[in-house]
């Protein structure tokens, strides 16, 4: 099974809990990258939440998601943003057009590719001179509520997959990917709140989640709301992400 099908019958909830990225992130790539008023390609999108935020300063955005759920969701959420083309593509093959694009992006997705074979597809969409933006929402990996997924995956028997963010730590990652190992690194804060439905519906929508018609699916439930009430002040538990953002040429 290719990894992105792990998403399929969970685009409902990826859509309305996954979280958004850092305002300073945006406005850093708009101006500071140079991505303002350029062609660019967002490569599995998802259901467009990253497209979307792209959209404001771009001249064009090209949302690609091989996954059929994930796509028609993103298609559906786009579709007053005259700027944003949905299709059809994998990372490695994308079906843009060669030396389409001015700028790639990434969201929350770039650990699921074949990094030499996007890398390639890259070289091939892009203009010459473009670049490409890695971005991930990160989360303390050694954080209390992390553990506590994770244990609660070990109860019941499901296999833990979620990107273990100390992987972002390891330039070796990126100096590999990046064209003469060169590349920028920023970090941006971006401290996210969730309610327990919130809270709830954002691990509903990990890849390694089980599915509604999983038997495992009521436990997992039931421990994701017992997490939060063991983590909650007020209302809300309060996640200390960062948006990180690596750039540079391929």
């Amino acid at each position: 099974m290719e990894a992105f099908e792990n998403f399929t019958a969970k685009a409902g909830n990826y859509a309305k809990y996954r979280p958004s990225y850092a305002e300073a992130c945006l406005n850093y790539l708009a101006h500071e990258a140079g991505f303002a008023g350029k062609d660019i390609a967002d490569i599995g999108c998802g259901t467009g939440i990253f497209s979307r935020l792209l959209a404001s300063f771009a001249k064009t955005v090209y949302a690609v998601e091989p996954n059929a759920d994930m796509r028609s969701i993103c298609q559906q959420e786009c579709r007053t943003f005259a700027n944003i083309r949905v299709s059809d593509g994998t990372a490695e093959h994308s079906q843009l057009p060669e030396q389409s694009v001015d700028s790639v992006t990434v969201a929350q997705a770039f650990h699921w590719f074949d990094a030499a074979k996007f890398r390639n597809e890259c070289r091939r969409i892009l203009h010459p001179q473009g670049r490409v933006a890695l971005v991930w929402n990160q989360l303390d990996w050694n954080g209390a509520i992390l553990g506590g997924i994770r244990r609660l995956c070990a109860d019941l028997g499901i296999e833990y997959i979620g990107f273990n963010s100390s992987l972002l730590k390891d330039d070796a990652l990126f100096k590999e990917f990046f064209a003469s190992g060169e590349f920028v690194r920023k970090a941006f804060d971006n401290p996210l709140s969730f309610d327990r439905e919130q809270f709830v519906g954002r691990y509903l929508s990990s890849s390694y989640s089980p599915k509604a018609d999983d038997p495992r699916y009521p436990a997992y439930v039931q421990g994701l709301r017992d997490l939060f009430e063991q983590h909650r002040q007020g209302d809300n538990v309060t996640m200390p992400y960062q948006t990180l953002s690596f750039l540079g040429a391929v």
